[in-house]
This record gives C-alpha cells, structure tokens and sequence, in this order.
C-alpha cells in the first residue's frame, strides 16, 4: 500500500468513533470470558500461542490472548511472585525484540476477582508508529498476557475498548 494511500486510510478510519462500542462477550483457551467489541472478528493468523485472537483489518485493530498455566510455569521453574513480576518478564523480553520500543509506567488493579498490571507501549517499524496495551492477568491457576494494538496514530481512539477488553477476562 503507498503511503499517501494509507495515511487517506487512516485519516478516515479516525473519524470512525471506535469507543462505546456494543461488546460481546467471548469464550476462550482452556475457559475463560472476556468482552469484545463487535467490530472485531475471530482471528487465526495472528500469532501461533494466543489462545484468542481478534482483529479488523479495516480499524487495524487487533487482540490476543496468551494464556500460561500456573502449573507448567512452575514445572519449568517459571515462579512469578505477582502480576508486575509476570508482566515485567514479559514485556522486557518483548521490548527486547525490536529497538525503539518504550514503555510506560504499570497500573495495578483488580477486576473481576484477579489481579491485573498493565502498560502502554509504543514503537516503530517501517516508518509507522504503533501502540499496544499489554495487560497481565493472574487468576488462581493461570497467568493471562492480553496484548491490544493499532496505529499510534488511533491510540486515543482505541484506548478505552483496549482497557475494557483486558480488564473483562473472567475465568
């Protein structure tokens, strides 16, 4: 796509309000619950371990779950102490991966009777700005990485259904 194409693309999907969207609730992995907005289609091609995958390609807007059993973890000397600990292995690693990636301060919460940290990330590829929500999940058996993500440019537009995504997993 040439870019003065995609910059038009861009510029018309913002005008697209993407907040207050109708949400639907979604099962997945080994059985959990989240929210989604309607906008976003089931996903298979998006990364091999999510247990969940949601996109739209018109938005360019996309979600994945990655789900990883207390259990296993431990069985391979994984220990995580809390949520920030889990996220903060996470996400060092994934910064790690592409140069240009910052992150923002982690926010703790609970919803839904587990606890969650989250973050802002941002970074560039190929002359794009993109920005995702990283949220880390700890129920009683599993630790949740819900990842959130679109153009930087449509970060404010997409921020407050990317939140109510990754607060809404109920397991």
């Amino acid at each position: 796509m040439s870019k003065p194409l995609f910059l038009l693309l861009v510029l018309v999907l913002n005008s697209q309000p993407a907040t207050a969207q109708k949400m639907n609730t979604i099962r997945g992995g080994h059985c959990y619950n989240m929210k989604m907005p309607e906008y976003l289609t089931r996903a298979y091609d998006l990364n091999d371990a999510a247990s969940l995958q949601y996109k739209s390609l018109v938005r360019d807007a996309y979600v994945i779950v990655i789900e990883d059993s207390r259990e296993e973890l431990s069985g391979i000397g994984m220990v995580f102490g809390n949520t920030r600990e889990f996220l903060h292995y996470f996400a060092d690693d994934f910064k790690a991966e592409a140069g240009e990636r910052s992150a923002g301060e982690v926010r703790e919460f609970r919803a839904n009777g587990n606890q969650h940290a989250q973050m802002e990330m941002t970074w560039r590829e190929n002359d794009i700005g993109f920005y995702m929500l990283i949220t880390a999940v700890e129920s009683k058996t599993h630790f949740y990485k819900i990842m959130c993500w679109t153009v930087a440019a449509q970060a404010d537009q997409f921020r407050k259904d990317f939140e109510i995504i990754s607060s809404s997993l109920t397991d």
